[in-house]
């Protein structure tokens, strides 16, 4: 939502604005950066495909962990900081009552688990040549979601405003069932089809009702469910979502999650690599350019 104090901030305006108003910014910026982007985009046309694809036709692909060797430790990894995290405190500061963060920027490093996966060539692979471009890592960390009172935010349907298009890389670190609230999204044919009805502008949340009574009750929501380890890549810009809705007060949820925007995000200055959050990492010695790029050093 539209801070006041970046009211006149042409990328906030367009960042909460409609479809029409997102793509138009958006490539005003790719004009300013045109070299790095055409660099970035050679890039991704020329990566080792990956085992996984995320197809433009669907916005998201569901895959086993075990085709990722970091995995088995992200989930271990996100255990641990769940057992010594103390949640009534997490609870106190987080934007969202339902959903807390459990690990620190400061707190890893290139050779944490979280970071090897979300640098693994196969997932960045898959993000890129999605996305049409090497993306920028803009953020990794763990996610706890717990029952709360009355849906709200994020547990309603709505599209992230990040980026025209995006991917969040998604792993479930307990076993999740229907009933412990996983992502449930609608394909983009159908995501296209409600923002448009509804002249959908991207702070907005939608009722149920409302969606199914758009689809004629014929939504093909897709539930990310699964063993510990499942992995899936999700645009949330493109695909109407919503998540950690419980029917069971005693039930829980944790995820481990790398987000990976473009140059052109509403969320990151032109310049990114003055700004992207991980930058600093690549200057480390021996990594290789593509990595660089990801982490927003070049």
């Amino acid at each position: 939502m539209l801070d006041e104090d970046k009211a006149d901030d042409p990328s906030q305006i367009a960042r909460w604005g409609s479809d029409e108003t997102r793509h138009e910014f958006r490539a005003g910026i790719e004009q300013q950066i045109a070299a790095q982007m055409a660099s970035r985009r050679e890039t991704a046309a020329h990566l080792k495909p990956s085992p996984v694809e995320m197809s433009r036709e669907a916005g998201f692909a569901f895959c086993s962990g075990d085709l990722f060797p970091e995995v088995s430790e992200v989930v271990a990894s996100a255990r641990s900081l769940l057992a010594a995290a103390n949640i009534e405190k997490l609870k106190e500061n987080s934007n969202k009552p339902f959903m807390m963060r459990l690990l620190k920027k400061k707190s890893f490093g290139l050779d944490s688990p979280f970071m090897r996966l979300a640098l693994n060539p196969d997932v960045i692979a898959t993000a890129s040549r999605y996305l049409g471009v090497v993306p920028i890592l803009q953020f990794v960390n763990v996610y706890y979601s717990a029952p709360s009172e009355d849906l709200s935010k994020s547990q309603l349907y709505h599209c992230d405003s990040d980026d025209v298009e995006q991917v969040k890389l998604w792993v479930l670190c307990d076993d999740v069932t229907p009933e412990t609230g996983p992502l449930t999204l609608l394909p983009p044919t159908e995501s296209d089809l409600v923002r448009k009805k509804t002249g959908y502008r991207y702070d907005t949340l939608l009722q149920d009702e409302e969606v199914s009574e758009i689809l004629g009750g014929r939504n093909r929501e897709q539930q990310f469910v699964g063993p510990a380890g499942t992995t899936g890549f999700i645009d949330t810009s493109r695909c109407l979502h919503f998540g950690s809705r419980f029917t069971d007060p005693s039930m829980s949820r944790l995820i481990f999650m790398a987000h990976y925007v473009t140059p052109m995000s509403f969320i990151i200055p032109p310049q990114y690599w003055e700004h992207a959050r991980y930058r600093e990492l690549g200057a480390a010695p021996g990594l290789d350019e593509v990595s660089r790029m990801i982490l927003g050093t070049i």
